[in-house]
């Protein structure tokens, strides 16, 4: 019987308030796993990933490239594909000396790839990483039940058998995923309490500037204008920038309007208002939408303002309370992904605290709201440690990012 590949609907970044509502949807499809063969002398891995022509979606003789292709072109959002490493099809039939032999076996971490509907293939996707890191744990406590224990160690992953009935409880499992992308990194996610995934990414943040004329463009493609931009974030560089605007700069410290990046550059925008926020629609033209994105090197528009406490000695509706920056909300339309608008968007969240941070803007712990216009609230935790380094290689510290995941089926 040929192996089957498993596809299982989840949202991720889901707000509390509103569960089994919002987030950002996924779908992850679980390719079958290579298995090891044994004879009397020896074990023999053998792999069933796809390797063949073939023309059905769900067909694993097709290529690989092209399956992964056709899976993410069946769904209406991102979606990420599980390719596990090596792993014993029945370690209840071996001999002793085969599990030893196994147990030896350095096993590389599940590796994911990442798509949009359109079949596009991308380095990363934060909230398809984290449901996928889920599916990953999940299937850790489903081997441990078999006698499998999947552990992280610090050069990998590695593969241990044991007798089912002494198998260490949920709770005492590893709670650290690790797994690799296409391109070889290796990356963690722990799973937390509540199903919780905070998902960590190096402080890696690469910014530049963007080109006024064009973010104007590309705010008229979604209703707004340059003048609903909160003025104090612009420095203008000549005065024929003056034009664009309402009001001029204001002198004191400057929300950011900025192409931001930790894995893929989104464009920020500070709005005013939340009520010009939420009155943003879908772009009027994707075609121009995509090429002015492509002009100013952006994945997509990442329009933010923030939530004002109600106490605030300040207009609850405007920018410009004060440089303390806890809670944002946030809308994204991306460049091209096959849908108008995001619900939620773990690396431009991201990319935004980082870019808050490194204006000491907030104290490194930012909520950002997402998908309230479209009625999918969804909630991205990000705070950000310049203390922790991985690997002790003295960069720039650690990104934690984190929300709720919750499956919907399989």
């Amino acid at each position: 019987m040929k192996p089957s590949i498993r596809s299982i609907a989840a949202r991720v970044f889901t707000h509390p308030k509103y569960p089994k509502k919002g987030g950002n949807p996924v779908t992850i499809f679980v390719l079958p796993p290579p298995v090891v063969s044994y004879s009397s002398s020896s074990l023999t891995f053998s792999n069933h990933l796809p390797s063949c022509s073939g023309t059905s979606v769900l067909d694993p003789s097709s290529p690989a490239v092209d399956l992964r292709k056709k899976l993410a072109q069946s769904c209406k959002w991102e979606s990420v594909i599980v390719e596990y490493g090596i792993c014993p099809d029945d370690v209840t039939q071996m001999s002793e000396p085969h599990q030893l032999q196994l147990q030896r076996q350095k096993i590389q971490p599940p590796r994911l790839h990442f798509y949009m509907p359109s079949g596009e293939e991308v380095s990363f996707c934060a909230h398809a990483a984290m449901g996928a890191a889920m599916i990953i744990y999940q299937d850790q406590i489903v081997k441990s039940n078999r006698g499998i224990v999947m552990g992280t160690k610090n050069d990998g992953l590695v593969c241990s058998i044991s007798s089912p009935s002494c198998m260490e409880t949920e709770e005492e499992l590893s709670s650290k995923i690790t797994f690799q992308t296409c391109d070889g990194n290796h990356h963690t996610a722990t799973i937390l309490s509540g199903q919780r995934v905070e998902l960590t990414m190096k402080h890696d943040l690469k910014e530049s500037d963007v080109n006024h004329e064009i973010v104007a463009k590309l705010l008229n493609l979604v209703g707004l204008k340059m003048k609903h931009v909160d003025t104090s974030s612009i420095i203008q560089k000549s005065s024929s920038h003056q034009t664009l605007y309402k009001d001029p700069p204001s002198p004191h410290l400057q929300y950011p309007m900025v192409n931001s990046s930790v894995s893929r550059y989104k464009t920020l925008v500070p709005i005013q208002t939340l009520d010009l926020l939420h009155s943003a629609t879908n772009p009027k033209d994707v075609n121009e939408f995509r090429i002015l994105c492509d002009a100013i090197g952006s994945t997509g528009l990442y329009l933010y303002a923030p939530v004002i406490p109600s106490s605030s000695s300040c207009s609850s509706d405007h920018l410009n309370h004060h440089n303390h920056v806890e809670e944002l909300e946030c809308r994204q339309f991306p460049r091209a992904s096959g849908y108008p608008e995001d619900p939620a968007t773990g690396i431009a969240a991201s990319a935004l605290a980082c870019s808050l941070y490194k204006r000491g803007m907030g104290q490194g712990e930012y909520i950002v709201n997402q998908g309230t216009a479209m009625k999918r609230h969804s909630r991205c935790i990000v705070r950000i440690n310049g203390n922790d380094h991985e690997d002790g290689d003295g960069g720039g510290g650690l990104i934690y990012c984190s929300g709720i995941v919750e499956m919907d089926d399989e």
